[in-house]
């Protein structure tokens, strides 16, 4: 009883105990006759499996999460609201324009700049006004734009174009609608090339004269914003979330399948294999004879294959105080 009394009163024996313990947790045990080989070195035995073991595919893994990530089409958000703005802001032009006309070229640019929120060059004011800032000449930029916003406008359509073979989601600005979109080549740039496209809109409809097209095409093409836009985060989301959802992939090994043989040369995947299997031991060597003596141990396993063999472990020798944890440190 004294001999007791007097170890339990040396606090310096108990601190080396907790020391010799954390070491065994920390530092890793012997690999267990499985050598540990580079890519490219040759055999120096032969590697047999001495029972089955499953390892997790880093590799594979990480590859099907690509894939997996790539089948994800990149989502658009259409906008009707643009168009909608745009045309208000032409109607106040032309009416304000209709009310009055005098001034000259920049103070009347200038007016219908404010009014209508556009940047309006005093050459465009002028063909307005020689217009007359006439209702059949409004009702024609009107239905241009509807038609362009229809078909759609993107900011970058060189980037929309990598989506050619797949497609775009298409989904609609503050709404849950939402589609596959396969024609892609229907929506136009909305880069320096949009003024091209207006001006030809506008050659087609004889109420306009061959000298305003420039001019009122210019107007439009500024005052043209994309209404179709990439969303980025919400296409990174779904790459992520599609990603993570990929089961992890394992490597089975049965009982005496020959890993390499004495001689050969060592391949990639083969020095992968060994190095896993090498690690493998770490945690059942020193995890598992630890449990027979400790109150409680906890396991930190981020490998789906990794845990269940270990845990497959663990019943095996009915041990009920050891916890794994599917985390990372």
């Amino acid at each position: 009883v004294q001999l007791r009394r007097r170890l339990l009163a040396k606090t310096w024996l108990w601190y080396a105990c907790f020391i010799a313990l954390g070491t065994v947790i920390v530092v890793p045990g012997r690999s267990s006759r499985v050598p540990v080989m580079a890519a490219g070195e040759i055999a120096s035995s032969d590697v047999v499996m001495e029972r089955d073991v499953v390892l997790p595919d880093a590799e594979s893994t990480e590859e099907k999460q690509r894939r997996a990530s790539f089948e994800v089409l990149p989502v658009y958000v259409y906008d009707p609201t643009v168009a909608t703005a745009l045309i208000e802001k032409l109607d106040r032009v032309f009416q304000d324009g209709r009310r009055q006309t005098g001034g000259d070229s920049i103070d009347l640019a200038q007016r219908l700049s404010e009014v209508g929120s556009l940047a309006i060059q005093p050459a465009e004011a002028e063909v307005l006004r020689g217009a007359g800032f006439a209702e059949e000449l409004q009702g024609v930029l009107r239905e241009v734009v509807q038609r362009l916003y229809r078909q759609g406008i993107v900011s970058d359509r060189m980037e929309l174009l990598h989506s050619a073979d797949r497609g775009i989601i298409l989904r609609t600005a503050d709404t849950s609608d939402e589609r596959v979109e396969l024609d892609v080549y229907r929506f136009q740039d909305g880069g320096s090339g949009l003024g091209e496209v207006v001006e030809q809109r506008l050659a087609a409809e004889p109420g306009v004269q061959r000298s305003w097209r420039a001019r009122l095409a210019a107007m439009l093409a500024r005052a043209m914003v994309p209404n179709v836009v990439l969303d980025r985060g919400e296409t990174l989301a779904r790459r992520l979330k599609a990603a993570s959802s990929v089961e992890e992939v394992s490597v089975r090994l049965p009982r005496g399948k020959v890993v390499v043989r004495r001689g050969d040369e060592v391949s990639p995947q083969t020095a992968r294999l060994l190095a896993a299997l090498a690690e493998r031991n770490t945690s059942s060597q020193t995890l598992l004879p630890l449990a027979g003596v400790a109150q409680h141990v906890t396991a930190v396993e981020p490998a789906d294959a990794m845990r269940a063999q270990l845990e497959r472990a663990i019943e095996a020798r009915k041990l009920d105080n050891v916890r794994v944890v599917p985390s990372r440190w």
